[in-house]
């Protein structure tokens, strides 16, 4: 689905389906989610979909693993050493 389609073509509910349910990761959230993980293990979703997701809709909680990211990857870091 392009995103002009979803967001000028369909109808309200439709829309809300496909993006709730549209593949939304690329190889650059793949990466990332992986460097995530390392540090947080299950403290984020299993999935690079739903951490994208995060990512797209819940910036709140976005903001917050990134500011604790840089934390837990320095401390990570400090303990290899």
């Amino acid at each position: 689905w392009c995103r002009s389609t979803i967001t000028y073509n369909l109808s309200d509910d439709v829309a809300d389906y496909v993006r709730e349910h549209i593949h939304v990761s690329n190889n650059y959230d793949k990466e990332q989610f992986n460097r995530y993980k390392k540090y947080f293990g299950d403290a984020i979703p299993d999935s690079v979909e739903e951490f994208t997701r995060i990512k797209l809709h819940d910036t709140d909680r976005w903001e917050e693993l990134k500011s604790q990211y840089y934390d837990r990857r320095k401390a990570y870091n400090l303990s290899k050493k």
